[in-house]
Parts: structure tokens; C-alpha cells; sequence
């Protein structure tokens, strides 16, 4: 645990991080969290989500992250934590999803379509206040730095869905407009043979006028 904690610390600075990873850090990290054993002491999850979030804030650690099947392994593990409505716990994970997304145009480019989605899902059912706390006079105060962060979260997948829907119904107007076009311009090269032709006819007959 102290270990993990010192670790969380060191990858703070961008140096420290590049150092874990040439060395195989993000392995270790991923392979830690992956055993899911259920004496796995909490602090030390913790922190190596911690460790997590620190790493995936460099660019260059996503695609390995995601070669491990990292999303997915996040998901599992938020899954985990909003089960027991362990609000700290899922707001690093969070957190860790978030720093994975950050720099991705189309979020389906970075993490399978599936795993977005049942991530929203999620994240939806547990930023449901009334269910939550039907029975509580106001939320745990916990809970609502994790309702911001996970909100967040929410609204990026969310708002790049919506662009990727977008430029696809451009797309597809674009190529319908084309198509159009392609039609018009194949009608107007015919309506101009026509039109020759008849000048053609009209020329031929004035020809054998002039010969009579």
C-alpha cells in the first residue's frame, strides 16, 4: 500500500511517469487491478487507480492502456464501486476514463461502442438522485463530487456521439446532394445532344434547300 501510495505521488511529475512506463509500470498497474482478488487491500486499489489517472493524463500510455483491454477494465471496476456506492472510488475511476477520452475526436475511436454505452448506462442509473436517496433529506456530500465528475464524464461521451451523428448525416446529405448532381448534370449532357442533333437536322435540310 505505502509502495502504491509513493507511486501515486512520483507519477505527478511527467519524468517519474515515463520512467514507470519504459519499465513496465502500466503493465503492473493493469495487472494489479485485473486480479480483483477480494483481499486485495482497498487503499491499494485506490491508489493504483490513482496511479492510473496520472498515466493515462500522457497521450502516449492510452494505446497501450487500451491493448491491456483498459476500458474495459475500468467499466468492471466501476461497475464495482457504484455497487457498493463507493462514491470516492468511482470518482478516480472517473476520473481515469475521463484523462483516456480526452484527446479522442470520435470517443468510439479510442474504446469499443459497447463499453461507452454501458458506461452511460451506468452512469445514468447512479446520478439518478430521487432513486438514490429517496429515503435521505440531501445526498452524501461524497456523492455529489462524484455526481460532477461523473456528469462530466457523461456529457463528453454524450456530446461526441451527437458530433459523430452529425457529421454523419452531412455525409450522407453531402452524398445524396452529389448524386443530384451527378443526375442533372448526366439530364443536361443529353438535353445538349438533343439539341445538336436538331441543329444538325436543321443544317442538313437548309443544305439540300441551297441544292434545289
Amino acid at each position: 500500500v505505502e509502495t502504491a501510495r509513493v507511486l501515486g505521488n512520483l507519477t505527478r511529475n511527467d519524468k517519474a511517469r515515463r520512467y514507470f512506463c519504459r519499465n513496465g509500470g502500466l503493465t503492473l498497474v493493469v495487472k494489479q487491478l485485473s486480479a480483483g482478488a477480494a483481499s486485495q487491500a482497498y487503499d491499494f486499489k485506490a491508489c493504483a487507480i490513482g496511479v492510473l489517472v496520472n498515466l493515462l493524463g500522457d497521450a502516449e500510455n492510452r494505446a497501450p492502456f487500451m491493448q491491456h483491454k483498459g476500458a474495459e477494465l475500468l467499466y468492471t471496476l466501476l461497475a464495482a464501486a457504484l455497487q457498493e456506492e463507493d462514491w470516492f472510488l468511482a470518482t478516480i475511476i472517473c476520473q481515469a476514463l475521463w484523462n483516456l477520452l480526452i484527446d479522442a475526436n470520435n470517443v468510439a475511436d479510442v474504446c469499443q461502442e459497447q463499453v461507452l454505452d454501458d458506461v452511460c448506462d451506468l452512469l445514468v442509473d447512479y446520478l439518478d438522485e430521487e432513486r438514490l436517496f429517496e429515503h435521505s433529506t440531501r445526498p452524501d456530500v461524497i456523492w455529489e463530487g462524484f455526481a460532477v465528475v461523473a456528469t462530466d464524464l457523461l456529457e463528453r461521451i454524450q456530446a461526441s456521439y451527437d458530433k459523430q451523428e452529425q457529421e454523419e448525416a452531412e455525409a450522407e446529405a453531402e452524398k445524396q446532394k452529389q448524386k443530384l448532381q451527378q443526375k442533372s448534370n448526366v439530364r443536361s449532357d443529353k438535353n445538349n445532344a438533343g439539341e445538336e442533333d436538331d441543329i444538325n437536322e436543321d443544317e442538313d435540310d437548309d443544305v439540300y434547300i441551297e441544292e434545289m
